[in-house]
This record gives structure tokens, C-alpha cells and sequence, in this order.
């Protein structure tokens, strides 16, 4: 099996969620994070205590699996007209980038890292999305909700990074909540 990441960051709190638990779990866990953040691959976790432990830790992984795959087609893409790299000179930079992904990871690995408080109470929405945050109309988390059982929670987030990146948002948008639905239903014809 081959994954298109050679490295991911491993946070803090993924240590502490699962610090208290037993060997056998600790482990499942570990296997379980690794498999996610390489081959994104859900875990299968029979003790009620790793599957708990899985639910603080899941989310940074999606994150940044939502990352990766932004930043790998800023990369490659060449569907707005934006000239990509020549094979030459990226393998002349590759050492400089992976150098810079590792500073941006360990730079961002303490906005990615939230407590379960914040994912209950939807706070990540306001350390993740900013600009969306800072519509007219910002997306509730009921809003949020709502959106996650009709169009799926990865489909959602995917969109709100989509927003989120928008340079012309705040400009162009003032309902979070319309706008992400209808950019959803937009992908869903």
C-alpha cells in the first residue's frame, strides 16, 4: 500500500486523549492514526475507551487531510490558467519545500489542536474558519448540522475551506449558511 503523504504532524493532544488508556487500546489508537493520516482509512476500534479517544482525535486528521489535498491541487492544477512547476525545477526545490512544510506544521500544530469543549460547543468553526465566521450572517452549528446529514460532513468541510480560501468573500457573501448550501448543491448537479 503507498500513500501520496510521507509525513503528517502528530499533535500534542493526540498524546494526551490517549495517555490513560491501556496498552492493547494505546495501541489500536496509534494504528488507527497512522492508517488515517496515510491512507485515510476509518478505524474499526472494539474498546468503548478507543473509540472515545478517536473522537478528539479525528477531526484534526480530517483537517488535515482537507489541507493536504488544497495544497496538493494548488500544486498540480492547471484549470485557471496558473503555470505549474516544471519537474526540474521542482525537484530542485524539494528539499526547501519539505523544509517548509515542516515549519508551517509545527507552526500550525497549535491551531489545529482544539479540546473536546470546543468541538461540543462548535468553537472550531471560529479557529478554522475565520472569514466565514466573519460574515453578516455566520454559520450556527445547528446550521452546521443540518448541512453534515444532507450533504455529508466531508462534503461540508470541503466547501467551507473552498470558502474560506475565497479572497472575495466577505465582499461577494453574507450568509454563510445560503451560501455554503447553495455552493453544496451547486457540486451536487
Amino acid at each position: 500500500m503507498e500513500s501520496d503523504r510521507e509525513y503528517f504532524c502528530f499533535m500534542f493532544t493526540f498524546k494526551d486523549a490517549i495517555n490513560d488508556l491501556s496498552v492493547e487500546d494505546k495501541l489500536a489508537i496509534y494504528e488507527a492514526i497512522t492508517d488515517y493520516a496515510f491512507f485515510e482509512k476509518i478505524p474499526e476500534l472494539d474498546s468503548p475507551m478507543a473509540r472515545m479517544a478517536w473522537k478528539f482525535i479525528e477531526p484534526v486528521l480530517k483537517l488535515s487531510w482537507v489541507r493536504f489535498r488544497a495544497k496538493k491541487g494548488k500544486s498540480k492544477s492547471n484549470q485557471n490558467g496558473i503555470k505549474t512547476k516544471s519537474k526540474h525545477d521542482m525537484n530542485k526545490n524539494k528539499n526547501k519545500d519539505k523544509n517548509k512544510d515542516i515549519e508551517t506544521c509545527e507552526e500550525t500544530s497549535q491551531s489545529l489542536s482544539f479540546s473536546p469543549k470546543e468541538v461540543e460547543h462548535g468553537d472550531y468553526m471560529n479557529r478554522f474558519f475565520p472569514s466565514v465566521q466573519k460574515l453578516k450572517e455566520p454559520l450556527t452549528l445547528d446550521q452546521f448540522v443540518k448541512l453534515c446529514d444532507e450533504y455529508g460532513e466531508e462534503a461540508v468541510k470541503d466547501k467551507l475551506s473552498a470558502m474560506e480560501n475565497d479572497k472575495k468573500l466577505s465582499a461577494k457573501y453574507k450568509s454563510a449558511y445560503l451560501t455554503l448550501r447553495n455552493w453544496l448543491k451547486r457540486d451536487k448537479k
